[in-house]
């Protein structure tokens, strides 16, 4: 049987960020100070180098992120900013 089961951490801020020809790496921090290592494997370098660019974004604004895994994929976004875009701006956090 299959693990369904999502790993979901929140408030996390990016403290570096490395592209590497097919791969973005990136170290997070959470909310309690710990330091974790997440890197993303891409088809195209072109595709990591875009990511990489937003996720530079996002450390520079200190943004706080989420880390949504399951298995071996994983996914880093600004979940305030998805429930801006499915539910307008009238969304306060």
């Amino acid at each position: 049987m299959a693990d369904n089961r999502y790993d979901v951490f929140q408030s996390l801020t990016v403290s570096a960020v490395r592209h590497e020809d097919t791969q973005v790496h990136v170290e997070v921090v959470g909310r309690t100070g710990g330091r974790n290592q997440v890197t993303f494997h891409f088809a195209e370098r072109e595709l990591a180098s875009a990511h990489c660019s937003t996720i530079r974004e996002w450390q520079e604004r200190g943004t706080p992120l989420t880390y949504v895994r399951r298995g071996a994929r994983g996914v880093l976004l600004d979940d305030a900013e998805a429930f801006r875009r499915a539910f307008g701006d009238d969304l306060v956090f």
